[in-house]
């Protein structure tokens, strides 16, 4: 069986994806074609239409978005919606130049994508219950999303907190989807026993006026995401949506418990007082409130980080999802 996997780049979680479930079915014997492409085509997909599959390919295996340019007649096309930009929960959250972009081509392309897929996968139930509410596709399969536990680990030994201050730590762009506009005022309310480190490519050249007690680490590569894990007493992720949620599975991978906003896909991911805390959407007080909890009861914050590992190893297992695509692959 050979699968092509053809992306355009967009320095974002779907390339993050390809690079996983190429890596990981590599592992399994199985032959796997990546072809990236220039971010520059995600403005015009179908400028790949021409683009000639690899020899022998039996299946094509593609972003939602891409139905345009990769769809080939004859080869089983399975299509993977991470979120769906297009429902009433995300709308909130673009550009009025982001909406009509949104609106007039990328939904006529995953309307094309999902009409042509031979299977949809979604990466969690919200997404696949948003694709039912646009599209009207109702046989979308869940396949939740992994990280590799043998490299997404936790600090050795147990992470007990000295007597610098609390660490906390914000994984994504600092954008209001993400709830960053939330972070300095939580962090104005902690003061100077609490730190926040968070990530930011270009747009931190935006960033001003931030309080004294939050530090800008750029953007980082895997290696950094995960040495800034194994640092940190709690991850901080208050987004207001997401389509899975990969940096609460990589926090609790690294044995790292997560303080969420009970939005979109996130409890999916993050069990309320089992592997972090919930609070709900844009609620400052109870964010300030859940990490002040986990700073001031060790006990409990450890407890929350050892479940959160065991979770992630149980619950979001390499081999069993990969199971689930190669029995989808083979069914084709």
């Amino acid at each position: 069986m050979r699968i092509w996997l053809p992306a355009v780049k967009t320095s974002s979680g779907s390339d993050v994806y390809v690079q996983r479930l190429s890596t990981a079915l590599q592992k399994r014997g199985i032959d796997v074609v990546v072809s990236w492409f220039h971010s520059g085509f995600e403005l015009a997909p179908w400028l790949l239409r021409l683009v000639p599959p690899p020899r022998g390919v039996d299946i094509i295996h593609i972003n939602s978005w891409h139905g345009p340019a990769f769809y080939r007649r004859g080869i089983p096309l399975v299509v993977t919606c991470h979120h769906v930009v297009h429902s009433q929960g995300y709308l909130g959250f673009v550009t009025p130049f982001q909406r009509l972009y949104h609106r007039l081509l990328v939904k006529r392309w995953e309307e094309y994508s999902m009409r042509r897929a031979s299977r949809v996968i979604a990466d969690s139930r919200f997404t696949a219950d948003c694709i039912f509410e646009v599209f009207g596709r109702k046989d979308t399969e869940v396949i939740h999303l992994w990280v590799d536990t043998g490299r997404f680990v936790p600090a050795q030994g147990p992470k007990r907190r000295g007597n610098g201050p609390f660490r906390l730590l914000f994984l994504g762009n600092p954008i209001k989807r993400k709830g960053f506009d939330l972070l300095p005022e939580v962090m104005k309310r902690l003061g100077p026993e609490f730190v926040l480190y968070y990530t930011a490519g270009r747009s931190a050249v935006h960033l001003r006026d931030m309080p004294p007690n939050m530090i800008c680490l750029g953007r980082l590569s895997q290696e950094g995401v995960i040495r800034e894990l194994q640092r940190a007493h709690a991850l901080l992720f208050p987004s207001r949506f997401e389509g899975f949620g990969y940096a609460a599975l990589e926090a609790m991978a690294c044995g790292v418990p997560v303080i969420a906003a009970r939005s979109s896909a996130i409890p999916e991911v993050v069990e309320h007082e089992k592997t972090g805390i919930l609070c709900e959407i844009d609620d400052v007080s109870g964010l300030v409130q859940a990490c002040r909890l986990l700073a001031e009861n060790e006990g409990l914050r450890l407890n929350l980080a050892g479940q959160a590992r065991e979770a992630a190893v149980a619950r979001f297992n390499e081999e069993e999802l990969l199971s689930q695509y190669l029995r989808l692959y083979e069914a084709l």
